[in-house]
């Protein structure tokens, strides 16, 4: 998924900010939010890679956090 089109899906929702996996293998999420419709990395201030190929987000279940790829 593309950084337009979490952007979309996160306006459709109502939601500020989120964790994604931009790697498959990557153990650890990236905090973002949604600043005048342009998803930034909540660390380092930065717009999100545009032309990246974001593979996930990080959601909790039963208080643990547990990754979800986008394509299944």
């Amino acid at each position: 998924m593309k950084r337009n089109e979490v952007e979309a899906f996160m306006k459709s929702k109502g939601m500020k900010s989120w964790t994604i996996v931009i790697n498959e293998h990557d153990p650890l999420g990236i905090g973002v939010e949604l600043r005048g419709g342009i998803l930034y990395d909540i660390y380092t201030d930065h717009r999100v890679d545009r032309k990246v190929n974001i593979w996930g987000y990080i959601a909790y279940k039963e208080g643990k956090p547990m990754r979800f790829p986008f394509a299944q």
